[in-house]
């Protein structure tokens, strides 16, 4: 009945419930085929990066220049998949380990 995802409540929701958490890495992940407002999605992925909160996009829509235009600005070189395809779980997996090696691991 939206016409498209409620991007805006279901980053807000996350990123409230997240935000009371203790744990210092915190991953959400945002799963869509892009039918939804990359502005309004764009201010609630700020808010919750402002609270360290790392998002992490999964686009499950075809693979354009245009897409993933709209994707490093939304999260980030880097920091999304695009799921097209046959192998979109393996790239998944890939790309999310890479995320999470790069953006949330610590040294100790």
């Amino acid at each position: 009945g939206y016409n498209g995802t409620p991007e805006k409540e279901a980053l807000w929701y996350g990123t409230t419930w997240l935000a009371q958490k203790s744990e210092p890495g915190k991953l959400m992940l945002f799963c869509s085929d892009m039918g939804f407002s990359k502005d309004l999605a764009l201010d609630e992925i700020k808010k919750a990066k402002e609270l360290g909160i790392n998002v992490f996009g999964v686009m499950f829509t075809s693979d354009s220049e245009s897409i993933r235009k709209d994707c490093d600005e939304l999260f980030g070189v880097g920091q999304y998949a695009i799921i097209s395809g046959n192998n979109g779980s393996v790239n998944l997996v890939n790309s999310i380990s890479k995320y999470v090696t790069r953006h949330m691991l610590t040294t100790r």
